[in-house]
C-alpha cells in the first residue's frame, strides 16, 4: 500500500472546467460508486417528503479533483462536505474507504441521503457551524458559495475548522458577464457566479483570511461554455489550498 501523508500541499493549485474535454477530465476517470438503490429512493421519500434528487453528474468533475487531494490523507482523515445536498463527493469518498466523512447542508432532506450510513449528516450553515475549533483535514465547498453565501464568513469559519496542516476545496460557477445572472435564482438564493474580472477578488479573500493564495488562472472564456444555468453559458474554477 502506498504511504499516505498528512494531505499538505506544498504549492496551492487551481482547476478550470471552460470547454466539455475539461470537464470531463476527471469525471470519466472514476469508478462506479453506489449513490441511490430503489430501497435508498423509496426511503428518501417516505422520510423526506420528496422524491429522491436526480444525481448532480456535473459535479463529477468536482469529484475527480476532491479525491486527487484526499489521495495523500489516511483513511481515518476528518473531512467535511459543506453544501453537501446531492453532493456525489461524499459517497465517492467513502467508497475510496475513507471513515470519517462528514456533510452538512440547510436542507433538512440532507440527514435522508443514501449514504447516511456511512457519512455523518447534519443541518447546518457552513458559515457558523457547530463543529470544534481544528477538527477537519479537508473541507470541500463544491459549485455552493455562489448560491448565497457571504464568502468572508465562511472562509473565516472554514479557518476555524482546518487543521493546521489542513486543505480546503472550492470549486464556483464561472461566466462571461455576471449582469444575465442577477434574476436567477437557486434553491430561493440569489446566483453570484464568478466572472474573469472577480475572480482575483476572490483569490484574494482567500489570502486575507488566512489561506495561501492559489495561482491566478487568467481566466480567458472560449467562446462556447459547457453548460449553462438559467439560461446563462457558464463553466466552473477550482482551487485547492492551505492555511498560511
Amino acid at each position: 500500500m502506498p504511504h499516505r501523508g498528512t494531505g499538505r500541499m506544498a504549492t496551492p493549485k487551481t482547476w478550470l472546467a471552460l470547454t466539455n474535454d475539461e470537464l470531463a477530465r476527471s469525471s470519466h476517470q472514476l469508478p462506479p460508486y453506489p449513490r441511490w438503490t430503489l430501497a435508498s429512493r423509496f426511503w428518501f421519500r417516505v422520510m423526506a417528503g420528496q422524491r429522491s434528487p436526480a444525481p448532480d453528474k456535473v459535479k463529477l468533475w468536482d469529484v475527480g479533483n476532491v479525491l486527487e487531494l484526499a489521495a495523500d490523507f489516511p483513511m481515518n482523515a476528518a473531512i467535511l462536505d459543506c453544501g453537501a445536498f446531492n453532493s456525489p463527493s461524499p459517497d465517492a469518498l467513502v467508497a475510496r474507504g475513507f471513515n470519517n466523512v462528514h456533510g452538512i447542508d440547510l436542507n433538512p432532506a440532507v440527514v435522508w441521503q443514501s449514504s447516511r450510513a456511512r457519512v455523518s449528516y447534519t443541518v447546518q450553515d457552513m458559515q457558523c457551524t457547530g463543529f470544534v475549533d481544528s477538527c477537519f483535514d479537508l473541507v470541500v465547498c463544491a459549485s455552493a458559495i455562489e448560491h448565497g453565501v457571504d464568502v468572508a464568513r465562511f472562509l473565516r469559519e472554514t479557518r476555524r475548522l482546518l487543521k493546521p496542516a489542513g486543505l480546503l476545496y472550492i470549486s464556483t460557477d464561472v461566466v462571461r458577464d455576471a449582469t444575465p445572472a442577477r434574476h436567477v435564482t437557486c434553491y430561493g438564493l440569489p446566483w453570484t457566479p464568478q466572472t474573469p474580472e472577480t475572480l482575483p477578488d476572490l483569490l484574494d479573500e482567500l489570502e486575507r483570511h488566512g489561506f495561501a493564495r492559489p495561482p491566478d488562472p487568467q481566466l480567458s472564456l472560449p467562446a462556447v461554455l459547457p453548460l449553462e444555468f438559467g439560461g446563462v453559458p457558464l463553466g466552473f474554477v477550482a482551487c485547492a489550498t492551505h492555511v498560511a
